[in-house]
Order: structure tokens, then sequence, then C-alpha cells
């Protein structure tokens, strides 16, 4: 752990701030997040009506999710749940935060996303468009979140008082990078997140999506260029808003190393759940889930008690 704790973040490559500010403005100029499809699901899911929507992103991709707006109580707050290369069947609700509307999106090629042509596989998936940042589906990926979180706004306007946002894996990594250029996210958890510092993980043993970064980037030394624009352990030296990261001793996805990267160069205000194992099962792994389900909650509830005087 002491080892873990003592990793840093690699050092922003030339126009790193530019390069996400004009990503940014494109996003902006497309006028992505507007809601093109919504409808019941028909399904009930412990206290929340289930909708679909679907809403329009970059580069004229049309995303889809999941809403669950509380049934008996009213909406004072939204919160965005990513999901990991796994994809997702629907949406789970793991932990209860009052109040909030909930939007399971899911991003461009995966689940009720998915487009002909682009692979779900992950090793597949992660290595699309990685001969330039601009051209990196990872990049638009990071821009569906930025969708997802307007999309959630017009569906349930109620929700812009205040906007979190949740991910695991694939969507920590993403969120991570998402959080650095939306100010409109105030607080998040994040876990056993992806992509963090490249050139470190891609030298480590894993499986899942960093086999297809590690191979490509072997045939095409260049993509670590690419990829130093695509990386949460940099996105995190930007972001001054609470965290609370669950990173994991032993993940055979996503190495510890690249998982602490990015939570040791978080700027902002942070708290670390120390999780046995990730992409992992072990014998307590249900007494640990139930234990971070419980630190998630007392976050998500403290961080908004400590906002209300201020917006009073």
């Amino acid at each position: 752990m002491e080892q873990l704790l003592a990793i840093q973040g690699p050092p922003a490559p030339p126009d790193y701030a530019g390069f996400w500010q004009r990503t940014r403005e494109e996003w902006e100029r497309d006028e992505c997040g507007r809601v093109v499809g919504r409808g019941d699901s028909g399904q009930r899911l412990e206290g929340y009506k289930i909708e679909y929507v679907r809403f329009t992103s970059m580069n004229d991709w049309e995303l889809g999710g999941w809403l669950a707006t509380p049934i008996e109580q009213p909406v004072t707050r939204g919160l965005i749940i990513g999901h990991g290369y796994a994809g997702r069947r629907g949406p789970e609700v793991d932990y209860r935060i009052p109040g909030a509307a909930l939007l399971f999106p899911c991003v461009r090629g995966i689940a009720l996303s998915r487009r002909e042509g682009v692979s779900q596989v992950p090793q597949r998936h992660v290595i699309i468009g990685l001969e330039s940042p601009e051209t990196s589906i990872i990049r638009d990926c990071v821009a569906d979140l930025w969708s997802a979180f307007s999309a959630l706004v017009e569906c349930v306007p109620e929700t812009a008082a205040r906007l979190d946002y949740a991910g695991a894996s694939l969507a920590g990594g993403l969120g991570m990078m998402a959080l650095a250029w939306d100010p409109r996210i105030e607080a998040a958890h994040l876990e056993i997140s992806t992509f963090g510092h490249h050139r470190l993980r891609l030298r480590l043993p894993c499986t899942g999506s960093g086999v297809g970064l590690a191979n490509y980037a072997h045939n095409h030394p260049e993509a670590y260029e690419t990829l130093a624009y695509l990386d949460p352990a940099v996105a995190a030296q930007f972001v001054k808003r609470p965290i609370l990261h669950a990173c994991a001793r032993f993940d055979p996805a996503v190495p510890p190393p690249s998982q602490f990267a990015i939570f040791n160069a978080h700027a902002g205000p942070k708290k670390l759940f120390r999780l046995t194992a990730g992409h992992w099962d072990y014998p307590d792994y249900t007494e640990e889930r139930e234990d971070l389900n419980r630190a998630i909650e007392k976050f998500f509830n403290a961080s908004a008690r400590a906002r209300a005087p201020e917006a009073s």
C-alpha cells in the first residue's frame, strides 16, 4: 500500500488543456444531450419508475439509457451512473441517495448505444480511432457522459439543482476525464478506475481492454502520444471537486498501480475506500460491497449537506 500511494501521475502533454477545451467547444456546437426519445418501460424497480431514454451526442451518435425517477418522493438532485466494459442490461440500484433521479447511460458502441460495424468487445472497442486524440472513441465516450448530464436535466429539470456522478472500471476512467471539463458535476464516486497512467499500466500484466491497448501500442508506439491526452491520471490533476475513490489491492483487469495513479493525482478533496480486489470474486466480496455502498451513500449525502448553507 505504501508503494501504491507513492505512484505519481504522468505529466500533462503539450496543449492538453487546449485539446479538451476544443473538444468541449465542439460538443457545445453540436448541441449534444438533446432528448429524442423517451418512453415508459413498464418496469418498476425498488421505488423507482423506469423509462427508456434516447439522446444525442457528438459526431451524430444517438445514445440510449434508462431513467429512474423516485415514485414516492420529490426529486431534488440527479445522479448519472456509468458502466464498465461489460456493458449493462438494465438499471441497477445498489445504494440509496434520497431525492435523486438516476440516469444509466450507455456510451457509444455498447448496449443500448450499439451501432453496426462498431465492436462491443473491449479489446477492439478501446482502440477505435487511436490514430489521434481527436479521432479516438475514448474521447467521444467522455463527451457521451457530458451528453448524459444534459439529457438528465432535460428529462428531470429539478436535477439541475445538483448533479453527481458514479462509475466503475471503464466508467471510472471516463468519469474522471469528464469531470475535468464539466463544471456541472459537484461530487463523484469512482471505483477501480481504468486508463490511469497508460505508460505504466501497459507494462503490467492485465486482461480486458488493457490487452487491446497493449497490443496496439506494441505495433504502433506513436499511440502513446495519443493516449497521453486520454489519461485519467492526467485529468485528475485538473479536478478540484470531492471524489470517493475505491481502489483495489489486487485486480487482473485494471492493475492497482494504474488505479492508484488516478487517486494520487486527484487535486481535490478525496477519500479512499480500500478494496480487497477488483474484477474478481473473493470470500468477503458481499460484505465489502455492502460496506462500500454505505460509504457511497454517506459520501453523497454528506457532500449535499455541506453544500446546503451556500445554496440557501
